[in-house]
């Protein structure tokens, strides 16, 4: 199934964000999905590539468009910027759906953007927790 027209837009932003020419994009492409051009990716394809534009220094505004005015008890937009960022960390890429499965789960927020300030530094010990956690696993197995 091809992917929705926002995510190869997405895509496209972002190669032209970070200044990529043809043969590096194709390359990046290529080397994250194993295709030569965006329309081929699939949903795992397009978390690879974005994870790879990520680590290369994309970052998008569309996640920070969505904050709205905040409310001075909620968490601010470096706070959210943050926790996004330790979340890629231990997901691997920066996908918000699982950050925010994890946070209904662990803390009963239905989504980051509704995160109060009174649970942000719960919210990134439990993230730099996991990731300590995933580095000792990393170091005692063989």
């Amino acid at each position: 199934m091809p992917l929705p027209r926002k995510k190869l837009a997405l895509i496209h932003v972002a190669k032209a964000r970070l200044g990529l020419d043809d043969a590096d994009y194709r390359a990046l492409l290529n080397r994250a999905a194993g295709v030569t051009s965006a329309s081929a990716l699939d949903n795992d394809g397009f978390s690879e590539v974005l994870a790879e534009l990520t680590r290369l220094g994309f970052q998008s505004s569309m996640a920070r468009a969505n904050l709205g005015n905040r409310a001075p008890w909620m968490a601010s937009p470096q706070q959210v910027a943050l926790i996004r960022k330790l979340w890629a960390e231990v997901s691997g890429g920066g996908d918000e759906r699982g950050l925010n499965t994890w946070l209904e789960r662990k803390f009963k927020i239905s989504a980051l953007r509704f995160l109060p300030a009174d649970k942000v530094s719960a919210v990134a010990h439990g993230l730099k927790q996991w990731l300590a956690n995933e580095a000792r696993k990393r170091r005692a197995a063989p």
